[in-house]
């Protein structure tokens, strides 16, 4: 399944991180969740007007210099967006471009 995001939203497919305690495995969904706590995700899929502001084709139209692309690592609130899976059971949210706190760079 495909799915490309309307307006301002991307998708992001969020980093999972195991923790282990002595042997036993700590999935994601059993640690403590805190909202000051933030996630991580690549960049899957970008709306047409993610990361812009004003009119398309009029002269307030800017597009963000600095907006992430797909294959980009992106940082927002754990609690953000719209947690979903898709037919594979492989977890996704959808985020409005707003919800995105950075964009990880290298260090290039």
């Amino acid at each position: 399944m495909k799915i490309k995001p309307l307006g301002y939203r991307l998708i992001v497919k969020p980093e999972t991180v195991e923790e282990k305690v002595g042997s036993i495995y700590i999935p994601d969904e059993a640690k403590d969740q805190k909202q000051w706590r933030q996630s991580r995700g690549e960049v899957v899929a970008l709306g047409e007007l993610a990361f812009t502001t004003g009119t398309p084709n009029k002269d307030d139209y800017i597009v963000f210099p600095n907006r992430p692309k797909v294959g980009d690592i992106v940082m927002f609130r754990e609690f953000g967006g719209y947690a979903w899976k898709d037919e594979d059971g492989n977890k996704f949210i959808t985020l409005n471009d707003d919800e995105v706190m950075g964009v990880e760079v290298s260090d290039d």
